[in-house]
């Protein structure tokens, strides 16, 4: 079972807002289609924030996740959440992922 820490909105360029389930980098992910972003969660006043390092999205998560060559490098810059929106359809997971990644330009990128 994967340990959720809480929730977590981010907004896309557009203007979007979505909604993540926000869980422990180190949890177990089923292999479902979905946007993830990779953050460094920050606790301040008993309220976390998300700062977003990593943007991507795949139609099997698990697989996605542990085999990126760029995961060594997320979690060097401090990511210690994995924000999760199950989206389905090619073509609206990329949509997502495009719209998050133009907000927040992550330090990494595909």
């Amino acid at each position: 079972m994967m340990a959720k820490i809480g929730t977590a909105t981010l907004i896309g360029k557009s203007g979007e807002q979505y909604e993540f389930t926000a869980y422990s980098v180190d949890s177990p992910f089923p292999n479902s289609s979905a946007v993830y972003a990779l953050t460094r969660r920050i606790v301040e006043n008993g309220k976390g924030r998300h700062e977003v390092v990593y943007v991507s999205d795949s139609i099997q998560l698990e697989q996605s996740i542990r085999a990126n060559t760029k995961l060594p490098d997320i979690l060097a810059l401090g990511a210690n959440c994995i924000c999760v929106r199950e989206v389905m359809g090619d073509k609206a997971r990329r949509k997502v992922a495009a719209d998050l990644r133009l907000c927040y330009n992550p330090p990494i990128r595909d």
